[in-house]
């Protein structure tokens, strides 16, 4: 029986887009479902998981996002097997959009071949999250032939050595910022601690050279981000911004384990988007979270290259000072 990760990866690729309200009621009804068979087990609140679900589908490469607009939208990527830098023969997962009958589809096509690629097909320890599909093969050129007759995308070049290569940096994010020397909105607000990785009310006295600031929308059920330096501030995206704030704070989160091969980050600070997606596409596998103190739980990203980190190491810290820290 499909998994509820399953089906919603399902749902979205009939769908091909939806809206946030309308992906938002799919994870609801889903999960309802799923938590009516296990009252006794402690449930995730409502819009933490809608957003873990939505940040990992896309880390994982099934789904696109762009608030950019007010409604929001969700978007399934294309169906793509996405080869993995590791040793040996090639391995690459399946990503993106995906059927009931993709999986028999693709065992059929195998053995009617007779070619030597093997498959395996993992459940995650998240229900919420589609299984895992992985195939291994003696040559390049059968991913080719396979991609070919599903219609997927494929490449010879690892999808996580090309995103993290090509994706933007903090400088670069920095750079592009449009400031302003408008007044502070008068809304509820809290100042992200890069010390404790959260949050928190606004200290006295307290002047960082870089301040992020959340503040409560009084009219709708969101919050907006704001960098501030100086007097100037500018709207600026969660991600970026947290990292920006441990940058000039001279914090560098972000860590790697040579004897696991795995990197890591606070929980409390998912690197943006794209980075996250070259991270979690070394192995296909979703973040682990370890810890259970907010201040110390941490996401570990496994059987991450060496060169690999090193390059998302540099773009998430690479901080360059605002107008008013250049003169």
């Amino acid at each position: 029986m499909p998994s509820p990760g399953d089906l919603l990866l399902y749902a979205f690729t009939n769908w091909k887009s939806v809206t946030w309200a309308t992906f938002k009621t799919a994870v609801d009804e889903i999960s309802a479902a799923y938590w009516m068979q296990r009252s006794s087990e402690a449930q995730e609140p409502a819009s933490v998981l809608r957003n873990r679900i939505l940040r990992t589908l896309e880390y994982l490469g099934h789904c696109d996002s762009d608030f950019d607009r007010d409604a929001g939208r969700v978007f399934v990527a294309p169906p793509a097997l996405v080869l993995l830098p590791a040793a040996g023969f090639p391995r690459a997962v399946v990503s993106g959009a995906r059927s009931p009958d993709m999986l028999a589809g693709l065992r059929s096509a195998i053995g009617q071949a007779k070619t030597r690629i093997r498959i395996e097909v993992r459940q995650p320890a998240d229900p919420f999250l589609p299984s895992r599909i992985e195939l291994e093969a003696t040559e390049y050129e059968m991913f080719c032939d396979l991609a070919s007759k599903f219609g997927m995308a494929f490449d010879e070049v690892s999808a996580a050595w090309s995103i993290a290569q090509f994706s933007g940096d903090l400088k670069t994010y920095l750079a592009g910022l449009a400031w302003s020397s408008e007044p502070e909105l008068g809304w509820a607000r809290l100042d992200f601690d890069p010390v404790r990785e959260t949050f928190a009310r606004p200290e006295a006295g307290c002047q960082p050279s870089l301040r992020l600031s959340s503040y409560q929308d009084p009219m709708r059920t969101i919050r907006r981000h704001y960098l501030w330096q100086a007097s100037e501030n500018a709207a600026v995206d969660l991600d970026w911004g947290r990292y920006a704030v441990f940058a000039a704070s001279g914090s560098r989160v972000i860590s790697y384990d040579p004897k696991t091969n795995s990197a890591s980050v606070p929980a409390a600070a998912p690197p943006p988007r794209l980075l996250g997606r070259a991270l979690v596409l070394c192995s296909g596998v979703a973040p682990s979270r370890t810890g259970r103190r907010q201040g110390a739980a941490r996401l570990v990203f496994p059987s991450v290259p060496p060169d690999i980190y090193e390059l998302i190491a540099e773009k998430l810290t690479n901080y360059q000072p605002g107008p008013k820290e250049r003169g």
